[in-house]
């Protein structure tokens, strides 16, 4: 139903009810639902519910059950921009979450754990 108000209220200019329902949409944001509520997001100008579906579908395990849903489906032919907008994000996320240590003993080619390069002990 908040979809629905909120188009309408876009439709009439209605800002208050158009807030109210973005925020609603904003809290029941769900794997299932989520590829709509985006492309809605960004058919009406939605900026906080684009980067809350954003933020929600950049978690490594909504992502991969994201994909498999029939909106994502449906985003592909109709908004292809917000597929692009999607990966720029999920990429940007992966950049800040990556562990600058890879291996086990915290040592990579010759650095140490703070990324200086070290001279091996003999």
């Amino acid at each position: 139903m908040a979809q629905h108000l909120l188009a309408t209220a876009d439709r009439y200019a209605l800002e208050r009810l158009k807030l109210l329902s973005e925020l609603k949409l904003c809290e029941d944001v769900a794997i299932s639902t989520v590829a709509n509520t985006l492309a809605l997001a960004e058919q009406h100008h939605c900026y906080q519910l684009n980067t809350v579906c954003l933020k929600f579908v950049a978690l490594p395990d909504n992502l991969k059950a994201v994909m498999q849903t029939d909106g994502f489906d449906y985003l592909q032919p109709s908004c292809p921009s917000l597929l692009t907008e999607l990966l720029e994000y999920v990429a940007k996320v992966g950049e800040h979450t990556v562990s600058p240590c890879l291996y086990s003993n915290g040592v990579l080619d010759g650095g140490g754990a703070n990324g200086r390069r070290v001279k091996p002990r003999i």
